[in-house]
């Protein structure tokens, strides 16, 4: 999701592309991204990261 700074509101972003549990999140110059995790169906590591605009 992604915040607007005026008004405040909340917009969707793509689904990632695995369900995926406990990932590293942060920003950088604007973009947000997700790194590493869990897969939740098949429990093995994700060595990978997206990043959204």
């Amino acid at each position: 999701m992604e915040i607007k700074k005026v008004p405040e509101t909340w917009l969707s972003l793509p689904n990632l592309p695995l369900p995926t549990s406990a990932p590293g999140v942060g920003m950088i110059d604007g973009e947000i991204h997700v790194i590493g995790g869990f897969d939740i169906l098949s429990r093995e590591s994700i060595t990978h990261g997206e990043y959204y605009r």
